[in-house]
C-alpha cells in the first residue's frame, strides 16, 4: 500500500475525508490545551475554533480562489484581517478565562479595538505568534507535505499524457498507411514533374519534425501550431483528393503571439477527417476555423458523416477525443474547454484555450494542473 494509492482513495471518498480532518482537529484541541493554566474549555474552544475558521479560510477559500489568478492584494488584506482577528480572539479568550483579570492588554483593545495589537510587540507575539501561527503550524505543515506530493503525481500524469500524445501524433504522420498513400501520390507527382510534389515533401517532413522536436515541449507557438495543422491538413487533401472540401479559415494575424500546449488541436483535426471524410458517402466535407479572442484561442471543426457513422450521444468522439478530455482536465483543471455539438448530419467540435504570453513561454502548462488534486496546491507553485 503506497502514499499514492492512500491519497486517491482519500480525495476518493468523503468520509475519509472528514474522518481525518475530524481526527486532526481533536490532536489539535488536546495539545494546545496547557493543563497547568488550566484554561476554561469556553476560551479554549475560541482559540481552537478561530484557529480551524482561519485554516479553511486559507486553503478552501482564499488561497485558492485568488493565488492562481495572482490577486496577490486580496490574499493580503485575508492575511491582514486574521491578524487582527488574531488579536481579537485574544482579548475573548482572556475575558473569559479570567473575567476580572488586570492584564493590561484588556484596557489597550477596549481603546484601539483590533489595532491594540500593533501598540506593543509582545501583544503582537502572543497574538500572532503565540496564538494563530503556532496553532497553525502542524495543520499547515501536513496540507503542504500532501500538496507537494500531488504536484509530483500531477507532473508524472501530465508528462504520461504528453508523451502518449505525442506518440500517438508521431505514429499518425508515419503510419505504414498513411506513409504509403502519402509517398505514392508524392511519387505520382514527381513522377509528372508536379510542382506540388516540393511542397508535399517539405510538409510531410514538417509534420515528422514537429513530432519529434516540438512536441515534447510544454509550450508551443501559435504560429507553429498552426503550420503543424496546415500541413497535416494538406497531406489530406493529397491524400482524399478533390472528392472532398476541406476549409481551413484562421482570422489570426500574423502579430498575434502566444503560447499553448503542443499537439491539443490535431485529436480534433484527425477526428474529422476520419468520421467526415473516410466514413462518409457522397459529399464529404470538413470545416476549421479559428480565431483569438480576449487573449483566448477559439479553435472548431465541424464535418459531416453518414447516420452509421454518428459518434454515441453520449460520449461523442472515440479515443482520440477521450485522450485530449483526460488531458485537459489536467491542463486546466474545473474548466470546460471542450464542446462537442452533434447534430442530424454534422458534428462540431469547439476548443477554447488561453493563450500563455510570449513573456512567460519558458513556463510549464504543469503549475495551472496541480489544482487537480485540490483547489489549494497552486499555493506552492
Amino acid at each position: 500500500m503506497t502514499i499514492r494509492y492512500l491519497l486517491e482513495r482519500y480525495d476518493r471518498h468523503r468520509v475519509l475525508r472528514g474522518a481525518a480532518h475530524l481526527l486532526c482537529w481533536v490532536l489539535l484541541w488536546g495539545i494546545t490545551q496547557d493543563p497547568d493554566l488550566r484554561t476554561p474549555p469556553l476560551a479554549h474552544a475560541l482559540e481552537w475554533g478561530y484557529v480551524v475558521a482561519s485554516f479553511y479560510l486559507l486553503f478552501y477559500g482564499a488561497v485558492p480562489r485568488w493565488w492562481a489568478q495572482r490577486h496577490y492584494e486580496r490574499l493580503l488584506a485575508v492575511g491582514f484581517a486574521l491578524v487582527l482577528g488574531s488579536g481579537w480572539a485574544m482579548y475573548w479568550e482572556e475575558r473569559l478565562a479570567n473575567p476580572i483579570s488586570t492584564y493590561d492588554y484588556l484596557p489597550t483593545y477596549e481603546t484601539y479595538s483590533a489595532l491594540a495589537i500593533f501598540t506593543s510587540n509582545r501583544y503582537f507575539f502572543y497574538a500572532v505568534f503565540g496564538g494563530l501561527i503556532f496553532n497553525l503550524a502542524g495543520p499547515s505543515a501536513v496540507k503542504i507535505a500532501k500538496l507537494l506530493f500531488e504536484r509530483q503525481i500531477v507532473r508524472q500524469r501530465l508528462e504520461q499524457f504528453t508523451r502518449r500524445q505525442q506518440l500517438d501524433a508521431l505514429l499518425g504522420q508515419v503510419s505504414p498507411h498513411f506513409l504509403f498513400n502519402t509517398l505514392n501520390n508524392l511519387y505520382g507527382l514527381l513522377l509528372h514533374d508536379d510542382p506540388r510534389g516540393r511542397a508535399i515533401a517539405h510538409q510531410l517532413a514538417a509534420l515528422v519534425r514537429y513530432c519529434d522536436e516540438l512536441a515534447g515541449q510544454p509550450w508551443v507557438a501559435l504560429g507553429a501550431e498552426r503550420q503543424f495543422i496546415e500541413d497535416f491538413l494538406a497531406l489530406v487533401r493529397l491524400r482524399y483528393g478533390p472528392h472532398v472540401r476541406i476549409v481551413s479559415e484562421w482570422a489570426v494575424s500574423e502579430a498575434t503571439t502566444g503560447y499553448l500546449p503542443p499537439l491539443l488541436l490535431l485529436p480534433l483535426v484527425e477526428n474529422a477527417c476520419k468520421h467526415g471524410l473516410s466514413q462518409t458517402i457522397g459529399a464529404a466535407w470538413v470545416h476549421l476555423s479559428a480565431q483569438v479572442q480576449a487573449g483566448e484561442l477559439v479553435f472548431t471543426v465541424a464535418n459531416s458523416y453518414a447516420e452509421a457513422a454518428r459518434p454515441a450521444p453520449a460520449q461523442p468522439g472515440g479515443l482520440g477525443l477521450a485522450t485530449l478530455r483526460e488531458r485537459l482536465a489536467l491542463l486546466y483543471p474545473g474548466a470546460t474547454p471542450l464542446a462537442l455539438r452533434p447534430t442530424t448530419d454534422a458534428f462540431a467540435a469547439t476548443l477554447r484555450l488561453p493563450l500563455r504570453p510570449a513573456t512567460a513561454s519558458g513556463g510549464s502548462p504543469i503549475n495551472q494542473a496541480v489544482v487537480s488534486f485540490h483547489p489549494a496546491a497552486a499555493e506552492l507553485l
